[in-house]
């Protein structure tokens, strides 16, 4: 596993190095990459999956953005299933309830947290999320838009393995689903959930875990990756920019131009 500052905290130097480690309104560049839009219709669903192999975890961190078009009862952020008979998986999720957005976090079917958002993720706009788990103490961190939501420690998950060789996805809830490579599961007569509407970018997976979330300088380095909309901050497991990925139900891509927007703190 690797440093978990290699993960978040190089940006801090950056930082420093051009004075502007309290700045973070003129730290944010311009961001030219390209954005996925996630559809859903009565008749299809539309999601992407990241084809490459991914390792067995003992830790990870999540983190990616998205713009939804309308929140709903059920958003699937990440997915990931493994083709064993232990029906591994990984989901993190947004759901609303009696007016509350909570964020979640299940490994083999344990929920690992739920934290409200207090802010909200208003449809419409840029919002940045960031999940992390670390195996060994149980330990985990939520934050969105840079700001901690929770912290805490899931003492039942503590020595639990993620494991390898399974398939990754972002904008359907497989995790009912058979996952035969050779089939398109958006087509597949089950209880899966449906999908989301909502524009994402910059998704990574990452083997290293933030050990403490709650430090002022992890803290810290969130939300300067929060604020710089910086592509590379960590992925060694999937990646935006370098992780091929294939669209399924007619996926649009784009450039995004508007990342930064309302996300810059002065």
């Amino acid at each position: 596993m690797r440093n978990p500052q290699h993960l978040l905290l190089g940006v801090i130097f950056t930082g420093f190095l051009n004075h502007q480690l309290f700045s973070l309104a003129s730290s944010c560049p311009p961001v030219r990459v390209t954005k996925a839009l996630l559809n859903q219709t009565a008749t299809e669903s539309q999601y992407v999956e990241f084809i490459g192999d991914v390792p067995d975890l003992e830790a990870f961190t999540l983190s990616l953005w998205v713009k939804l078009l309308k929140t709903g009862p059920d958003v699937s952020l990440f997915t990931y299933v493994a083709n064993d008979a232990d029906k591994t998986r990984l989901t993190a999720s947004l759901t609303e309830k009696s007016k509350s957005q909570l964020l979640s976090l299940q490994i083999n079917d344990m929920a690992i947290f739920t934290a409200e958002v207090h802010q909200g993720l208003n449809a419409g706009e840029w919002h940045h999320i960031l999940v992390s788990w670390h195996g060994a103490t149980g330990t985990w961190g939520a934050y969105v838009d840079g700001v901690l939501l929770e912290s805490g420690r899931q003492l039942l998950s503590q020595g639990m393995l993620v494991r390898g060789g399974g398939r990754a996805f972002s904008g359907y809830d497989l995790t009912t689903t058979q996952h035969d490579r050779k089939n398109d599961l958006a087509n597949q007569e089950d209880n899966a959930k449906a999908g989301f509407s909502a524009w994402v970018t910059l998704l990574f997976l990452d083997t290293s875990a933030i050990e403490q979330p709650d430090s002022w300088l992890n803290r810290l380095a969130v939300e300067l990756v929060a604020s710089k909309c910086v592509p590379e901050h960590g992925g060694d497991v999937i990646s935006w920019q370098d992780t091929p990925r294939r669209g399924y139900g007619g996926v649009l891509e784009a450039t995004v131009q508007d990342l930064c927007q309302g996300r810059a703190k002065s």
